[in-house]
């Protein structure tokens, strides 16, 4: 619990994550901010900032599980893509370089944009 000597940011960002996680309505946030002594105005403040917040944290869930998604296909694809020599190898059929190439530069460039999104979070 955040008291109401507390900075506003700080209490934003505490109630966003309650909210976000689900240990918190909003009927529950008013009424604490309501026995803390915070006039009306305020709350209806607070309660407008924490629910962008609450918004935004949760976005920020999805991209961090899109990005881990996105990281583990890429170490997947880099090694089809290592494997697709050897194999082409062992059956004499030879392969293309474009062929063999293109998912070792998919799997980096999934491995990157699953990094970045995982960051975010």
């Amino acid at each position: 619990m955040v008291d109401k000597y507390t900075d506003i940011s700080v209490q934003i960002e505490h109630y966003a994550k309650e909210i976000s996680e689900k240990r918190m309505d909003f009927s529950k946030l008013r009424n604490t901010l309501k026995e803390q002594g915070t006039d009306q105005k305020d709350i209806a403040h607070i309660v407008k900032r924490v629910d962008k917040r609450a918004i935004r944290l949760d976005q920020l869930k999805g991209l961090h599980s899109r990005g881990k998604a996105l990281f583990y296909g890429g170490i997947v694809a880099i090694v089809l893509g290592l494997l697709l020599p050897v194999i082409s190898l062992f059956l004499s059929k030879g392969l293309s370089t474009w062929l063999i190439s293109t998912p070792i530069i998919a799997g980096l460039g999934a491995i990157f944009l699953g990094r970045n999104d995982m960051r975010r979070y």
